[in-house]
């Protein structure tokens, strides 16, 4: 059986586990994003989106399993981090790009003319 993710219950409660089990839309993960305050840009695709939330709830996640169970799996660890490297060179393109984009537009900005009178 199918079930789909309901974005607005998932703000207040998320879970990776849930996240990742269940169906989710790129306008639904847009949502989350806008909740939790992460940037992305309007081209961005669900599977980026995806590891930016995931990358965003795995620091609170990771941070109390690792409190919970000191003898954390090695290969689960390995994984969060891999998500976390993967979130951060998404945000560092996103950033730049947003960077690009602001200083083609200062360029673009057509220049005051002084007039000679």
């Amino acid at each position: 059986m199918t079930t789909y993710l309901n974005h607005e219950e998932f703000v207040g409660n998320p879970s990776i586990q849930e996240l990742k089990e269940k169906i989710v839309t790129k306008d639904q993960l847009k949502y989350i994003a806008r909740e939790f305050d992460i940037s992305f840009t309007s081209d961005i695709r669900k599977d980026e989106l995806i590891m930016l939330v995931l990358a965003h709830l795995g620091d609170d996640e990771e941070s109390a399993f690792s409190q919970d169970n000191p003898s954390e799996d090695p290969n689960l660890a390995l994984a969060v981090e891999t998500f976390k490297l993967d979130a951060l060179k998404v945000k560092l393109e996103i950033e730049k790009e947003q960077q690009q984009q602001s200083q083609r537009w200062l360029y673009s900005k057509p220049r005051d003319s002084v007039s000679m009178s």
